[in-house]
Formats: C-alpha cells, sequence, structure tokens
C-alpha cells in the first residue's frame, strides 16, 4: 500500500540551494586524471591514454610518473610536439 502512496505523491524535487549542493559534490568526486589535466597534453613522449586510461601514469621518459607531475607540476623532461 506505500508504494502506491509514493506514486501519488511523487518525489519532491530539491530546492536550489540543495541541488546547488549537489551539483559542488559531484564536481568534486573523485575522476580520472588524463594526459589533457596534465602539462604532459602536448608533449612528444606522452602515450595515448584515450583507450587506456592507466597509460596516463607513464611515457617514455618514466615507466611511472613523479607524483608531482601527476599533481599539475611541470615536467623537466616536457617537450611539446
Amino acid at each position: 500500500m506505500s508504494n502506491l502512496k509514493n506514486k501519488k505523491e511523487g518525489v519532491s524535487m530539491p530546492n536550489n540551494a540543495e541541488f546547488k549542493d549537489k551539483i559542488e559534490s559531484e564536481a568534486r568526486a573523485a575522476r580520472p586524471i588524463r594526459n589533457s589535466d596534465l602539462v604532459c597534453k602536448d608533449c612528444i613522449f606522452r602515450i595515448d591514454d584515450s583507450e587506456i586510461p592507466g597509460n596516463t601514469s607513464k611515457c617514455e621518459v618514466y615507466k611511472s610518473k613523479p607524483n608531482k607531475i601527476l599533481n599539475g607540476e611541470n615536467c623537466f623532461y616536457h617537450t611539446k610536439g
């Protein structure tokens, strides 16, 4: 019987403040790091990560990129190409 009651009442919509909080919370959610987020985006040593996201963590120079690069800092070996 409670299912019928819920269907009649419908689902309440969040107010603007609740909706804004939800959007901001989702924006802070974890998401994968891509080369396009890093200095690596235009480097000749990057390995394509469009099909295998794990490729972001390595390149032709590094078997495993240092955390400073993955955290957005510059790379000594960065070469535009």
